[in-house]
């Protein structure tokens, strides 16, 4: 029986183009994982839930998280984004606690120029026991509105603490400028202009076509 389940929030954003070639290349790692997309705009990834053009904010990212881990059935479901890399090993961590949430503590943040920058670890690249997770948002959304864009004091994140592991290669986030969140904190502002696992910074984005 699999264990894991990929959810998959989007507001749709993000340059078509690249958004499906991010889908393409978690397509080609992801094994059998079952995957469940909540989607601002119909895409063919996974179940997907078109949930129309709410709008882009903390708020309706975290009530797409709730759609998707209310349609998974494993115990357990591991985060997936528009505009991030996943290597293969991070769909293979399967954590020992249902009731933690764990983050990957291998990853890397690559802006439109530039190398590649470490980050501590983020929720893009996370994997959480389904029903804890489902805990904390039915808690965080009780009496609120079933959408808001316009949310400015929304918490950026549903959890106070997590457990850290770590994949055999790094997971990436892209900042294209597109996404919601345009900034983030970086171990230091030092950059490698290629990984042992993903190359050259410059090809990848040409890859990408960013």
């Amino acid at each position: 029986m699999n264990n894991l389940t990929i959810i998959y929030p989007t507001s749709n954003k993000e340059n078509a183009d690249f958004e499906k070639k991010i889908r393409d290349k978690i397509l080609t790692v992801c094994g059998d994982i079952p995957i469940i997309s909540v989607s601002q705009k119909p895409i063919d990834f996974g179940q997907n839930v078109c949930v129309g053009d709410v709008g882009a904010s903390n708020f309706n990212y975290f009530r797409q998280v709730q759609i998707a881990c209310q349609l998974a059935k494993t115990p357990f479901v591991i985060e997936a984004e528009a505009d991030c890399l996943y290597s293969p090993s991070y769909f293979k961590f399967i954590p020992p606690k249902v009731d933690e949430c764990y983050r990957n503590s291998n990853i890397l943040i690559l802006h439109r120029t530039g190398g590649f920058y470490k980050k501590t670890c983020s929720a893009f690249s996370q994997v959480v026991g389904r029903e804890y997770y489902l805990s904390k948002l039915d808690k965080i959304f009780k009496d609120r509105p079933e959408w808001d864009e316009q949310s400015k004091r929304w918490p950026s994140d549903a959890f106070e603490s997590w457990t850290l592991f770590q994949t055999e290669e790094p997971c990436i986030s892209i900042k294209t400028g597109n996404g919601l969140r345009k900034q983030t904190k970086l171990i230091s502002n030092d950059s490698e202009p290629t990984d042992p696992y993903w190359g050259s910074a410059e090809d990848l984005r040409r890859e990408l076509s960013m």
